[in-house]
């Protein structure tokens, strides 16, 4: 994965690690995520799964 402070559009992740940040793999359209990966640490945005 890669994360970019400078990237507007939605992420774009792979069927096979959807799960790691709680998406569904099957759904096509733009969905909403986050990851922490520590309580200090989070991460979120929009993402498209291919």
């Amino acid at each position: 994965m890669e994360i970019d402070t400078g990237n507007y559009g939605p992420s774009l992740i792979d069927r096979k690690a959807a799960l790691l940040v709680n998406l569904d793999a099957n759904k096509t359209d733009r969905q909403g995520w986050r990851v922490t990966p520590k309580p200090s640490l989070e991460a979120s945005g929009r993402a498209v799964v291919l």
